[in-house]
């Protein structure tokens, strides 16, 4: 029997002092890594057992990145990450990530770090339960942390292993306040489980009246849309036709701009912006994607944006970015680096330029934009240059 063995053993009984006496007799125990990829340290962490986890960190000379966002250790976090970004939405040998586990901990303030420094929110479990971070915070009953995910881009009907969504989940737990969050966020109660369960469902079983009354209500028909970031406006009179939000975005500053053609607007027309809202992350991946791919085709408008921003550059802000780069394909290569969604604008009413996704090279570098335009049922247009 190996020292991990003996530990997991120790750990079905919950008896604290022989945890630990075991542990400091035996510290490489915690070590240790099973097939599972799991550490010693993270199987006592998974138990729940807080003095026994306390007197581990204690002992322990190095830690993962992955044990130090479990345990909260944003000291040895900011150390690791800064010594191999790549860590970041890389998994451990487990299979999770690093931003999931500090989420299935509750540790909050590494969440925050890590999604600033460029965590992705909704990358699934390398593994088969393909839990994402807010699976993981709902789990934990942990609403600020939901809500810092959500206002981050999370997307809230992500389904991991059977089905289960973060929706299901909070019913499941009857937590009521949590539910409404999620509903409030686009949160779908149609969505079904492999075996043809929804949120509905958990709650009629497990006997949560105050969340099944909720449910069966279905706020989200009713004549008023809520969101976290906008706040609540009546469909039927929108009195500010142009809504602005400066947030956060991955670590990087990001404009939303909502704007009204007239002062009333349908439920349906609103759908694909309460789509964009909660799967930000998502949508700048994919209109990211889209300009790459342009840029590769010659004399498209990408690689006559990039053309004409590197023969400014000798003269311009740019010139100290790229006078190191002695040929026309390098110094667009380090442009294309450049470039980053600074602004998302909604436009409920018109059906060819629903939503327009503004890259820049940045406001100090030029006024010009490259702007991907998506229709109302959710397709890439075209892309274009604007001033």
């Amino acid at each position: 029997m190996t020292a991990l063995d003996k530990l997991k053993e120790l750990l079905t009984g919950r008896d604290t002092t022989a945890i630990n006496t075991f542990v400091s007799e035996n510290p490489s125990a915690l070590e240790e890594v099973d097939e599972n990829g799991i550490s010693g340290l993270m199987y006592i962490g998974y138990h729940q057992l807080p003095d026994s986890l306390a007197f581990a960190i204690d002992i322990k000379k190095d830690f993962t990145l992955y044990e130090a966002a479990a345990m909260g250790l944003l000291h040895r976090v900011i150390t690791k990450v800064n010594s191999r970004p790549v860590l970041l939405n890389q998994p451990a040998k487990d299979g999770f990530y690093a931003l999931t586990l500090a989420c299935f901990f509750g540790q909050k303030e590494v969440a925050s770090y890590l999604i600033k420094k460029g965590a992705k929110i909704n990358l699934p479990a390398a593994n088969p339960t393909k839990v994402m971070p807010l699976h993981s915070a709902v789990a934990k009953n942990d609403i600020p942390l939901c809500d810092l995910l959500i206002k981050n881009g999370a997307d809230v009907n992500a389904q991991q292993t059977q089905g289960v969504t973060p929706l299901m989940s909070a019913a499941h737990l009857g937590n009521l306040d949590l539910v409404k969050l999620l509903v409030e966020n686009g949160a779908d109660m149609e969505l079904t489980t492999d075996d043809g369960k929804t949120a509905i469902t958990y709650a009629e079983q497990d006997e949560h009246q105050e969340v099944l009354s909720y449910l069966q209500s279905n706020p989200t028909v009713k004549n008023k849309y809520s969101y976290t970031m906008f706040g609540d406006f009546s469909l039927d009179s929108v009195e500010n036709l142009s809504l602005y939000l400066d947030i956060e975005s991955e670590g990087k500053p990001l404009t939303l701009d909502l704007n009204f053609e007239e002062a009333t607007v349908s439920p349906n027309q609103l759908t694909l912006v309460n789509k964009i809202l909660n799967n930000l992350s998502t949508y700048k991946d994919r209109t990211h994607a889209f300009v790459l791919e342009d840029a590769a085709e010659e004399d498209s408008v990408t690689d006559e944006y990039l053309t004409f921003h590197q023969e400014k550059g000798e003269e311009g802000s740019l010139l100290s970015i790229l006078e190191k780069s002695t040929s026309e394909r390098k110094r667009k290569k380090k442009l294309r680096k450049l470039l980053h969604l600074n602004r998302i604008g909604f436009y409920p009413h018109d059906e060819e330029r629903y939503a327009i996704f503004d890259y820049t090279l940045g406001e100090e570098h030029t006024n010009y934009l490259l702007v991907v335009v998506l229709n109302n049922i959710d397709k890439i247009q075209y892309i274009t240059m604007e001033s």
